[in-house]
């Protein structure tokens, strides 16, 4: 079994009373096609079978509010995960090169 971290975005510039949003990496570029912009974080685990399946299934997809860190969402949903499963997952990390 695997499990997969990924910090997605929600990017939201023209939403100026957006309550705590913060700002987003945006590989895609943002307004102006700048690379952050102001929006949500957000931290999504799945499952990925083992076999040679090209699906995942999301177990987890939650805001990272303002107040929260990345890494720290991220292990406290890997910890409701693994009270579910029956062994001990292998995880892959996709973190923001900020946090690097």
């Amino acid at each position: 079994m695997s499990s997969q971290e990924t910090i997605p975005h929600g990017s939201r510039p023209d939403a100026p009373t957006l309550r705590e949003r913060t700002y987003e990496h945006y590989t895609q570029g943002g307004r102006g096609g700048r690379p952050i912009t102001p929006g949500y974080g957000y931290s999504s685990i799945a499952w990925i079978p083992e076999t040679e399946w090209s699906w995942a299934l999301p177990l987890r997809h939650e805001r990272i509010t303002s107040w929260e860190n990345p890494i720290d969402k991220a292990v406290w949903q890997l910890k409701q995960v693994c009270q579910h499963l029956p062994s001990r997952p292998i995880t892959l990390w996709d973190l923001p090169s900020v946090l690097l």
